[in-house]
């Protein structure tokens, strides 16, 4: 007669993750009474395996590996067929195969705009990864106020910098957090447009006025100044008021500052913003032309000497370098540019009168000339002319000496009693004047 058995099945992990293996043993137990007999065969598992069992004594025994593959409950049995002393017998148990856990609880908040002003909405987001959802979102603004949601918003009154604090919860319960630092500023003031002139451009000593305006659309005080004023010398005046200002310009230019071109900064502020305009002054000398001094219209004899001096004087403060040059210079005349010396000794020249023209010029911007002409009359004649010499001193001179005063008024008064004999002559008869002179073996005729 055979003996009865019993089936255990025991399982080495009974909460398994999916697809995680775990290992399912089932021992096989003579249980009839009397003389002890081990059983023999094999056990087949449900879902999947077959074993043989091994064992002493009245229990045998053997082991499978049962692989999870879905989350749930799982039966797992074990059927023993018997042997030729022993009948069949089967056992069953479950195992709960879990999900794999899920990833780490992670979230992160973003907010935009990154820099915003009070009065200005916030947005903020938070981007979540890993836990279980659903999920759900506390968020703490630093100022005292809370929300929740995501997306979120929110509205600060007060210039500060702020901890903003997201707390995230997975449907396990799992919290994570996350927390920035928000710098809210203040609500900036509309730009001030400040207005200025064109570049401008003036003479030396003459007077630039201009005027300037500041303007912005809020009650802000503003101001407005010259920054570059107390430099050059220039005059500001302004008047500052809520949402305007205004200011005027004024200056003359002296001539040491002249020529140059010179930058004006202007600038405004409401105490938050500063804008800053550049005007360009270009300042011009107010150049006068020299003055040429030159001798009167000048007569000399051939054979005579020719020289004087030409000078010019500059009237601009500081003056201004003058060259000289000469034109029309007849054969055998010279100029100094430097000294001023003109130096003719008349030799043999063709009798006439000779036009010079003399330059002086300086070096303003533009450059500015004087030029003058003296007209030399030569006369035939022999030898030096003492008086001529004497009487084209007194026409140089500056401040002629008596002698040369006393030599005027003696050319004068010869050239009146020549004037006076001429006509005697001719109303008594010129006949009785003539006379031959015989020198040399030449004779010449002279009445």
């Amino acid at each position: 007669m055979s003996r009865e058995t019993s089936t255990v099945v025991t399982c080495a992990r009974s909460t398994p993750t999916v697809g995680e293996d775990t290992t399912c043993s089932a021992t096989v137990t003579d249980t009839s009474p009397g003389m002890i007999n081990t059983p023999a065969g094999n056990l087949t598992f449900t879902p999947i395996g077959i074993c043989a069992l091994t064992g002493t004594g009245a229990s045998a025994s053997c082991s499978t590996n049962i692989a999870t593959t879905a989350v749930g409950t799982l039966s797992i049995s074990a059927t023993y067929l018997g042997d030729s002393n022993h009948n069949a017998s089967s056992g069953i148990t479950t195992i709960i195969v879990f999900p794999l856990p899920p990833p780490p609880l992670v979230a992160d908040l973003a907010f935009s705009p990154n820099s915003p002003v009070t009065g200005q909405t916030v947005n903020f987001t938070a981007t979540v990864t890993g836990g279980s959802p659903p999920y759900t979102y506390s968020w703490s603004f630093g100022d005292g106020t809370t929300d929740s949601g995501n997306p979120a918003s929110h509205t600060y009154e007060n210039a500060n910098t702020y901890s903003v604090v997201l707390i995230v919860t997975d449907a396990n319960g799992t919290t994570f957090s996350d927390t920035k630092l928000l710098a809210v500023k203040i609500t900036p003031n509309p730009p001030i447009i400040l207005t200025v002139p064109s570049n401008q451009s003036i003479d030396h000593g003459s007077n630039l006025r201009f005027n300037v305006t500041a303007v912005e659309d809020s009650p802000q005080q503003i101001s407005i100044s010259c920054v570059s004023c107390p430099s050059l010398g220039a005059d500001f005046t302004s008047n500052s008021g809520p949402g305007a200002a205004y200011g005027t310009f004024s200056w003359t230019p002296t001539e040491a500052q002249a020529p140059g071109v010179y930058f004006v900064v202007l600038s405004s502020t409401d105490g938050s913003q500063i804008v800053n305009a550049t005007v360009a002054i270009t300042v011009n000398e107010d150049n006068t032309p020299p003055t040429l001094h030159v001798p009167g219209t000048l007569t000399v004899r051939d054979g005579e000497t020719l020289q004087f001096v030409v000078n010019a004087t500059d009237s601009n403060a500081p003056p201004e370098n003058l060259t000289l040059t000469a034109t029309g210079l007849p054969d055998g005349a010279s100029f100094d540019p430097v000294t001023g010396v003109f130096y003719w000794p008349i030799q043999g020249v063709q009798p006439g009168p000779y036009t010079l023209t003399f330059t002086a010029m300086d070096s303003g911007t533009p450059p500015l000339q004087d030029s003058q002409t003296v007209v030399v009359h030569v006369n035939n004649g022999n030898g030096r002319c003492f008086i001529c010499e004497m009487f084209l001193e007194s026409q140089l001179a500056v401040n002629p000496s008596p002698l040369v005063l006393i030599l005027r008024a003696m050319v004068a008064l010869m050239g009146f009693l020549g004037v006076i004999a001429m006509k005697y002559l001719k109303d008594h008869g010129r006949e009785r004047f003539k006379h031959t002179v015989q020198h040399s073996g030449h004779v010449e005729n002279a009445s």
